[in-house]
């Protein structure tokens, strides 16, 4: 007869637990076998621990090694920035010089015309003061 009050049905154990309980039983079941194997485990624990800690010493070096690149690479784009304003400096200053010259030319230039408009009046003036002069005689 079934009443309320019946019991439930026992819980179904967790797969982890079966797992727990079957490793429990080989232990018991063989403990040299499973010394053996626990010992393997150790070892493989310590081996991976000292990959670990070669590992990070290695990443800590890539890391130091990652930003001494870095620097290098800001002194070089610093040393190519101050290159290209040398650069641009010595080119103003070719143009510049190249100006100078053009400039001093065309001044020459002009020096040599006015000394020439220069020697032609003072040609015409005493040309002008030659006939001056003849006329005066002529009159006197």
């Amino acid at each position: 007869m079934l009443t309320m009050n019946s019991p439930l049905p026992p819980k179904l154990a967790s797969s982890d637990t079966i797992e727990a309980m079957h490793a429990l039983l080989a232990v018991i079941g063989n403990p040299e076998l499973a010394k053996a194997n626990l010992d393997a485990l150790l070892a493989a624990k310590a081996a991976i621990d000292e990959a670990t800690t070669q590992h990070d010493a290695a990443k800590k070096a890539a890391d130091d090694a990652a930003s001494a690149l870095a620097g290098v690479q800001a002194q070089a784009a610093d040393f190519e920035a101050r290159e290209a304003a040398l650069s641009a400096a010595q080119t103003a200053l070719a143009v510049a010089s190249s100006a100078n010259v053009a400039r001093d030319a065309a001044l020459k230039d002009r020096d040599a015309e006015l000394n020439k408009r220069e020697a032609e009046i003072t040609a015409r003036a005493k040309a002008l003061d030659d006939r001056l002069a003849s006329y005066r005689q002529a009159l006197a």
